[in-house]
C-alpha cells in the first residue's frame, strides 16, 4: 500500500492534459522531475480520494558504490585513456601519470566508469516480455533494441487491442544493449510522428549521427497512458530513448534515476577483473541538450531493494511479469478454538510463500490505472 501513494496527483493531471491534447502533436517541454527525496502523501482532497495514505515515509537506498580500481590497474587504465576517449588527457593539456590519474578520473565523471560486471553482451533476461497484465495494462520489457523485437511489439499491439488495453508500460531497467542507438530510434518511432529528430550521437573522430523517427507509429490513442520504467541500470541508448519518449511522446517516467551514461562506451576488462568503461561518443537530445553525464530523474520515484528487484526480474522472465504483482500473503488469523502456540507452530512449519513482488512495476500499473480513471476515457472499441 505504501508504494501506491507514490503516484502524485499533480503529475497525473499534467500528463492527462498532455494526452488529451494529442500525443503525436508538436513536442512539449518535459514535466518537472520529481524531487530526489521520499515522496510525502498527497494533500489535496482529490488525491486522497484516488490514493491511500502512506503508513510510513519511504526510505531511499543509496546508489550502489562504484568499484575502485587497484594500483595494478593503473598502467592499463592510462593506456586505454591515451588511445582515445571523450576525456583524453591530451585535450586537457595535462600529463597523465600514476599520481595525477585519481584527479583525472574524478574530473572525467561519467565519461570514465568502472564496473564489477560487464554491462554489454548477452542480455540478463533470457527472453523479452510481452504481456497484457491484469486490468488491461500492456507490458513490454525488451531484451534489446533489435529490430526484430521492435517489429514483434508492433505486431503484438494489434493483438493486445482486442484485449482493450488501458495503457502501455515499457520496462527499460537492467538494460543490456546500451550501445544500440541505431536500434533505439525505430523503437521510439513507434510512439512518435514520422520525420522527427529523436537524438544525435557524436564522438571525437566521428561525424554527428542524427537519428530520426522513420517508422510508422503504432495506433496508440492520444489519451492512453505511456509509462517508462527506469533504474540505475538504464543506460546508453535506453537513456536517449527514455528522454525522447518523455519529451515527444509525453511518457511518464517511473522508478529510479538512470545511470547518466547516454553515450557510446568502449568496455575493457582489467587484470583485476573490473571493467573499464570509456565514453567514445555523447548523445544529445533533439534540441541539442547533452545527455551524457546527466541522470534522468523519474517523474515518480519508487524505491526498491536492488536484490529484491533482481529476484523479481528473474521470476518475471520464467513465470511472467504478472506473478510479480501479487500482494504478500496475509498473516494467519487466530481461530477461537486454537491455542496461539498451535497456530504459531503451524505457521512456522508451513510458511506461506512470499511472492517476489516488484514495487516499481506495481507502481507503474497503478499509475496507468489512476491516469485512465482520471481521464475517464472508455476502453478501446
Amino acid at each position: 500500500m505504501v508504494r501506491r501513494v507514490l503516484i502524485v496527483l499533480g503529475i497525473l493531471a499534467a500528463f492527462a492534459t498532455g494526452w488529451q491534447a494529442g500525443r503525436l502533436q508538436a513536442p512539449v517541454p518535459p514535466p518537472a522531475a520529481a524531487p530526489s527525496t521520499p515522496l510525502a502523501a498527497p494533500t489535496s482532497s482529490t488525491a486522497s480520494a484516488l490514493l491511500p495514505t502512506p503508513a510510513a515515509p519511504v526510505t531511499l537506498t543509496p546508489a550502489e558504490p562504484e568499484p575502485v580500481p587497484t594500483p595494478a590497474d593503473t598502467p592499463e587504465i592510462m593506456d586505454a585513456l591515451r588511445t582515445g576517449s571523450l576525456e583524453s588527457p591530451a585535450l586537457l593539456g595535462e600529463p597523465l601519470t600514476a599520481a595525477t590519474l585519481p584527479v583525472f578520473l574524478q574530473r572525467a565523471g561519467a565519461k570514465v566508469r568502472f564496473s564489477a560486471t560487464a554491462t554489454q553482451g548477452p542480455p540478463a533476461t533470457p527472453k523479452p516480455l510481452l504481456e497484457l497484465l491484469p486490468g488491461g495494462v500492456a507490458y513490454w520489457r525488451p531484451r534489446s533494441f533489435d529490430p526484430a523485437e521492435t517489429t514483434r511489439l508492433a505486431k503484438e499491439w494489434s493483438i493486445w487491442r482486442s484485449g482493450k488495453p488501458i495503457g502501455l508500460i515499457i520496462d527499460l531497467r537492467h538494460f543490456t544493449d546500451p550501445n544500440n542507438f541505431a536500434g533505439a530510434a525505430p523503437a521510439v518511432s513507434l510512439f512518435t510522428s514520422p520525420g522527427r529528430t529523436l537524438f544525435t550521437l557524436q564522438g571525437l573522430n566521428q561525424a554527428q549521427q542524427v537519428f530520426k523517427s522513420e517508422r510508422q507509429p503504432i495506433d496508440l490513442p492520444s489519451w492512453m497512458p505511456l509509462v517508462v520504467l527506469t533504474n540505475r541500470h538504464t543506460r546508453g541508448a535506453a537513456e536517449a530513448a527514455t528522454h525522447a519518449l518523455r519529451v515527444q511522446a509525453r511518457a511518464l517516467i517511473l522508478g529510479q534515476p538512470t545511470a547518466g551514461e547516454a553515450g557510446l562506451y568502449r568496455e575493457t576488462r582489467l587484470k583485476s577483473g573490473l571493467y573499464l568503461r570509456l565514453a567514445t561518443a555523447r548523445a544529445t537530445s533533439a534540441d541539442g541538450t547533452e545527455l551524457l553525464g546527466k541522470a534522468l530523474e523519474p517523474d515518480v520515484w519508487v524505491e526498491i531493494d536492488p536484490i529484491q528487484e533482481k529476484a523479481a526480474f528473474a521470476a518475471a522472465a520464467s513465470s511472467g511479469a504478472a506473478t510479480t504483482l501479487a500482494e504478500p500473503a496475509p498473516l494467519p488469523r487466530l481461530h477461537q478454538d486454537l491455542s496461539p502456540l498451535i497456530v504459531n507452530a503451524d505457521a512456522a512449519q508451513h510458511p506461506a510463500p512470499v511472492p517476489l513482488a516488484d514495487p516499481i512495476l506495481k507502481a507503474g500499473v497503478d499509475a496507468v490505472t489512476a491516469i485512465h480513471a482520471r481521464l475517464a476515457k472508455p476502453a478501446l472499441p
